[in-house]
C-alpha cells in the first residue's frame, strides 16, 4: 500500500492516519498487548513463526536495524533498505510530516512483516 502512494493528498492522508494512530495508542501499552497477542504463536507456532514474531516486536520497539533482512525474500530486504534510507535522507515535498521518521519506517516494517507473518501461517496450516 505504501509504495502505492502518489500525490500529495495521498501522502498527507497516510501521514495524517499515522499520527492519529500514534496519538490514540499508548506504546507501551501497545507493545505489551502485542507481546501478549502474539505469546501463543512464539510459544506454539514454527521456529519460522517464532523469528517473524520476535522481529515484529523489534520493529515495534524502533529496533528495525537488529532485523535479519536476509532471512526474508530480496524484495522485502530492499523495500525496507528503501524506505529507511528515504526516513534518513528525504526531505518532505508537497506534504506536512506529521509522525517521526523513525515512526513511520516503524509502522511500515510492521505492516509488512504481518503480512509476512500471516503467509506464513496460512502455509503452515495447509501443510500440516
Amino acid at each position: 500500500m505504501v509504495d502505492s502512494l502518489g500525490t500529495d493528498s495521498e501522502i498527507q492522508g497516510f501521514e495524517n492516519h499515522l499520527a492519529g494512530l500514534l496519538t490514540k495508542l499508548d506504546k507501551q501499552r501497545l507493545l505489551w498487548q502485542f507481546k501478549s497477542d502474539l505469546n501463543i504463536l512464539r510459544i506454539h507456532g514454527s521456529k519460522r513463526v517464532l523469528e517473524i514474531t520476535d522481529d515484529i516486536l523489534a520493529a515495534m520497539a524502533l529496533h528495525s536495524d537488529e532485523i535479519e533482512w536476509k532471512t526474508y525474500p530480496p524484495e522485502l530486504a530492499a523495500f525496507y533498505e528503501r524506505w529507511r534510507s528515504v526516513q534518513q535522507n528525504g526531505v518532505p515535498y508537497g506534504w506536512e510530516p506529521r509522525v517521526s521518521s523513525e515512526q513511520r519506517l516503524m509502522i511500515v516494517v510492521i505492516a509488512e512483516l504481518t503480512e509476512v507473518l500471516l503467509n506464513q501461517l496460512r502455509v503452515e496450516v495447509q501443510t500440516a
